[in-house]
C-alpha cells in the first residue's frame, strides 16, 4: 500500500491529491463537493492490483499524462 501512495505507478495516475497525515492510517476520502460522502481505510488492501481495482470502482477518473486536477482526497 506504502509503495501505491509513494511512488510512480500508483495515485499519481489517478485524478486526486494526496494529504499526508503524520500518525494516521491512509484512508481513501471521496468528496462531492466540500462534503465527505465516503471513507475507506486503505491498509486493507494488499496489493497494488487492489488498490488500483479500488480507484476504478470508486470512479475516479486516471489522470491524462503530465495533469493534475483532483476530486478526491487521500
Amino acid at each position: 500500500m506504502k509503495q501505491f501512495v509513494k511512488t510512480p505507478g500508483g495515485v499519481d495516475q489517478y485524478e486526486c491529491n494526496v494529504k499526508y497525515i503524520p500518525g494516521h492510517n491512509p484512508d481513501l476520502v471521496l468528496r462531492s463537493g466540500s462534503e465527505e460522502t465516503a471513507r475507506v481505510d486503505l491498509t486493507k488492501y494488499k496489493t497494488q492490483e487492489a488498490l488500483h481495482e479500488l480507484f476504478t470502482t470508486r470512479g475516479i477518473a486516471r489522470r491524462p499524462a503530465a495533469e493534475g486536477a483532483s476530486h478526491s482526497e487521500l
